[in-house]
């Protein structure tokens, strides 16, 4: 069974937009990322993990930096400052502790859930 295949039969989707929040998070942790470059890093390296097609990631992608921003974990920031100017996204530390807490919490979860069900 491949990565798609497991995430679009076995994955709720409350679980793949948990795992793409920290993916995403991750990426713009990385660098400054300017939306278009997110939506074909995610659609072309991870689309096969969280099981979505481009149009899909596109929406989902949007909806998600829409809640981490208001959450205080992402910001949205002109170029050069100007309100016309190229957006991008740039996590906060807010984001940076989240993202370290967040992937913590999910490998003792991953652990203990290995521990369970053998």
């Amino acid at each position: 069974m491949d990565k798609k295949e497991f995430s679009t039969k076995y994955m709720s989707k409350e679980m793949r937009r948990m795992i793409f929040k920290l993916m995403l998070l991750s990426e713009i942790k990385e660098k400054k990322r300017y939306p278009y470059e997110l939506i074909e890093l995610m659609a072309t390296q991870k689309a096969a993990f969280i099981g979505s097609k481009k149009d899909e990631i596109k929406n989902d992608i949007y909806n998600i930096i829409r809640g981490l921003e208001k959450s205080g974990y992402v910001k949205i920031v002109s170029s050069n400052g100007r309100k016309q100017d190229k957006k991008y996204y740039k996590i906060t530390p807010q984001g940076r502790a989240a993202l370290l807490k967040s992937k913590k919490l999910m490998l003792s979860y991953m652990k203990e859930l290995v521990r369970l069900v053998k």
